[in-house]
C-alpha cells in the first residue's frame, strides 16, 4: 500500500471513516440532483399548464367574439377601440353625438357645437368626409345638447346631404333665422320632418321615428339591411321628487316604445345611460339590453362620466351582456365593426 511505502501507518478506523463521509457525499449529491430534477420537472409542468391556460383563454375569446383579439399594437392606449377593421366606422364626436359610416353612407346623429352646455363643455369635431359621400343628419329633438341650426351650414359643402328632423324642430327654422345664418331657403327641399310611429324613405335609407318620453324622437335607421338605432332622448327617465303620474308615464311610455324592436335584430343601439339619475340611471339601459335583440350597444348621454360604462358591464347580472357593450370614452375616437 502506499502508506507501507511513505513508512505511515493509517488505521483500518480511519479507512472507515472515509468510506462512511464519501457515501455520505453520495448520498448529497444523489439527493440533490434529484432535488434538481423534481425543480425542473415542476417549472416543466407549469409552463405547459400557461400554455393550455393561454389557449383556453383564446379559445373563449373567440368563442365569444371577444374585441381583444384584434389589438390595435400601433396606438394601445385606444387598442381596444380602434381594432376591429369592419364595414362599420363609428366616429364619436361628443355627448350623444355619432358619425356612422356604412355603405358607402355617413349619419350623423344629433350634432351640436361643444360649447352649446356652459356646464358641459365638449371639444369633439366632426369627422372630414369625401365631398360626394351621400350624408343624413338627424335630430331627434331641439334641445341644445342634441341640435344646432348651423347643421344646415354643411349644405355647401356636402351637397348630397339630407337633414331628418324631429317635427317639433321646424318651428325653429323659420325665414328670419335662415337669412341670418345666409342659408338659402331652398335648404328646406333637402330637410325631412318625422313624427312618432311614421316610416320614412329618405335616399337610400329608410327612417323609423319612435316616440320620445322627453321631447321629440328616437330614430331607428335601416341601411343596406342593417338597423341603427339612436335613442335621442328616449329613456326610461325616474327622478327622485317627481309626481308619481309622471314617473309612471316614463315607465310606461318608455317600455311601449322598446318593446315595438321587440322581435328585430338591431345591429347597432346608442343607449341613454344619464349619471344624473343616479339610484335609476340603469332603468332604460337595463330594459333595453332585455327586450331588445341588438349586436352592438353604445351607452350615450353620459355628461362625461365614462366610468359608468365600465361599472355597468362589470355587474354580475351583465355577464352575459359584456361583449356587445361598447366604450366609447375619447372625443374623436374611432371604432370599427363588422356587423
Amino acid at each position: 500500500p502506499v502508506s507501507t511505502l511513505l513508512g505511515e501507518n493509517i488505521s483500518e478506523s480511519k479507512v472507515d471513516d472515509l468510506k462512511a463521509i464519501s457515501e455520505k457525499l453520495e448520498i448529497i449529491n444523489l439527493q440533490l440532483s434529484q432535488m434538481k430534477n423534481a425543480r425542473r420537472k415542476i417549472i416543466h409542468w407549469i409552463l405547459i399548464s400557461l400554455c393550455a391556460i393561454i389557449i383556453m383563454i383564446f379559445v373563449s375569446l373567440i368563442l365569444l367574439n371577444s374585441t381583444y383579439l384584434n389589438w390595435n399594437y400601433n396606438n394601445p392606449e385606444n387598442g381596444k377601440t380602434q381594432n376591429m377593421e369592419g364595414n362599420m366606422k363609428i366616429t364619436y364626436i361628443h355627448h350623444s353625438t355619432f358619425c356612422v359610416e356604412t355603405e358607402g353612407v355617413a349619419l350623423v346623429f344629433d350634432y351640436f357645437k361643444g360649447d352649446s352646455v356652459p356646464s358641459c363643455i365638449y371639444h369633439g369635431e366632426m369627422p372630414k368626409l369625401p365631398a360626394d359621400m351621400p350624408i343624413y343628419v338627424f335630430s331627434s329633438h331641439s334641445h341644445r345638447d342634441h341640435f344646432d341650426p348651423k347643421v344646415l351650414e354643411w349644405k355647401r359643402q356636402y351637397p348630397n346631404i339630407h337633414y331628418i328632423f324631429a317635427k317639433e324642430i321646424k318651428k325653429k327654422l323659420g325665414n328670419s333665422l335662415l337669412r341670418r345664418m345666409g342659408v338659402e331657403e331652398s335648404i328646406k327641399d333637402s330637410i325631412t320632418y318625422v313624427k312618432p310611429g311614421e316610416r320614412y324613405e329618405v335616399g337610400g335609407i329608410t327612417v323609423e321615428a319612435l316616440l320620445s318620453t322627453d321631447q321629440g324622437v328616437a330614430f331607428l335607421v335601416t341601411v343596406s339591411g342593417k338597423v341603427i338605432y339612436h335613442a335621442g332622448d328616449l329613456n326610461w327617465w325616474r327622478w327622485e321628487g317627481e309626481p308619481e303620474e309622471f314617473n309612471e308615464y316614463q315607465e310606461k311610455t318608455y317600455k311601449g316604445q322598446i318593446d315595438l324592436l321587440s322581435g328585430r335584430k338591431v345591429s347597432l343601439a346608442f343607449v341613454v345611460l344619464d349619471p344624473r339619475q343616479e339610484g335609476d340611471k340603469f332603468l332604460g339601459i337595463d330594459y333595453f339590453l332585455g327586450h331588445v335583440d341588438a349586436e352592438y350597444i353604445i351607452p350615450m348621454h353620459l355628461w362625461k362620466q365614462y366610468g359608468l360604462v365600465e361599472e355597468y358591464r362589470s355587474l354580475p347580472r351583465n355577464l352575459k351582456y359584456r361583449q356587445k357593450i361598447l366604450t366609447m370614452d375619447q372625443e374623436g375616437q374611432v371604432l370599427e365593426l363588422m356587423v
